[in-house]
């Protein structure tokens, strides 16, 4: 199963049977598997609804059921490793141990040196722990998914 990037897609409010294109971020939000939106927006309403009232108009599918069914197929630790959470946490950690050891080298001289050896820790040490954050994800998504891009799932 091959994945192509989306430009755009449209969903339909079932409510009123109308369509609201989306594109850009709108789709990458509405797009995505773990941390989709609670309510989404009809253009044709002009107002926010719950987002279980949208369906996609290529598929007819309900957009709840598509999270589910997509968010399903991340098991166990993989669920964990495919979320945006982990490179929040490892840029995090990444972080704290870039500043603190930092700190702690530069504090054997000065406590200026102290403090630039922190911050060139922090951004040094934060960045790879992005790095590596982000390409776990990212592996994990394409094995599970075949596409880390959500926005390209049918």
């Amino acid at each position: 199963m091959e994945h192509h990037k989306r430009e755009s897609r449209s969903y339909r409010h079932r409510q009123c049977g109308d369509e609201t294109l989306l594109d850009g971020m709108d789709l990458t939000y509405v797009s995505h598997i773990f941390y989709h939106p609670g309510r989404t927006y009809c253009a044709s309403c002009d107002d926010v609804f719950p987002v279980h009232e949208f369906e996609w108009a290529d598929t007819g599918e309900c957009l709840t059921n598509w999270y589910s069914r997509y968010a399903a197929k991340f098991q166990g630790l993989d669920r964990f490793l495919g979320d945006e959470l982990l490179v929040y946490l490892t840029i995090a950690i990444g972080t704290i141990v870039g500043g603190l050891v930092g700190f702690w080298v530069g504090n054997k001289w000065a406590l200026g040196v102290a403090i630039g050896g922190s911050v060139v820790g922090v951004l040094l040490v934060g960045f790879i722990g992005f790095v590596v954050g982000a390409a776990i994800k990212e592996g994990v998504c394409r094995r599970v998914l075949v596409t880390e891009d959500f926005t390209s799932l049918e």
